[in-house]
């Protein structure tokens, strides 16, 4: 399968499916809302933590990433 396929398999898996469950439980009141602060307590502590973490193995490495970081402190110290 092609690259593309995969990139919008992941759009799907990360935003549309999450959000068309999301709204299903709140219409139909699956979960209380002590759980859903959980997860989003969840989501927020661990599983974003991991996916970012991961996010670093799939970026290629060269001249152009370290001077980003020079632009954005750049960028930073000019528009407080």
């Amino acid at each position: 399968m092609s690259e593309t396929f995969y990139r919008l398999l992941f759009i799907f898996i990360d935003v549309i499916l999450p959000l068309t469950i999301g709204y299903y439980f709140h219409k139909y009141k699956i979960i209380s809302l002590n759980t859903c602060n959980f997860l989003l307590k969840l989501n927020i502590r661990f599983i974003m933590i991991i996916t970012g973490l991961g996010s670093f193995w799939l970026i290629k490495i060269d001249q152009n990433l370290f001077l980003l970081a020079f632009v954005g402190i750049i960028l930073i110290s000019a528009l407080p």
